[in-house]
């Protein structure tokens, strides 16, 4: 899957921008494929930093499907922790609604 080229420049300034600052913040209107772009996060972070654990969360059981079905698509192996959805999986990547956590 590629990435957009205003998706693509979000990803690489996120990642410039914790080796040079730490905590950094992308924000994003409506459709503009922010799971996408967190599962391309992920992924280069894999790559830096093997072995790295991942948390995202999501405000509902949707979002998580979703979410999972981007980091498939890169070539991730999503963990899903969803009590709506029945399942509780914990990996590398794992992608949880904020209630169940």
């Amino acid at each position: 899957m590629k990435l957009r080229q205003y998706q693509q420049d979000s990803v690489d300034n996120l990642m410039d921008t914790i080796q040079v600052k730490g905590n950094p913040i992308l924000q994003l209107p409506t459709g503009a494929g922010k799971s996408i772009i967190i599962a391309e996060i992920a992924r280069r972070m894999q790559e830096r930093w093997n072995g790295i654990q991942i948390l995202v969360l999501a405000h509902r059981a949707k979002l998580v499907e979703q979410d999972a079905d981007k980091f498939a698509k890169l070539g991730l192996i999503p963990s899903v922790y969803c009590a709506e959805l029945k399942r509780k999986e914990i990996g590398q990547f794992t992608i949880a609604t904020i209630l169940s956590v």
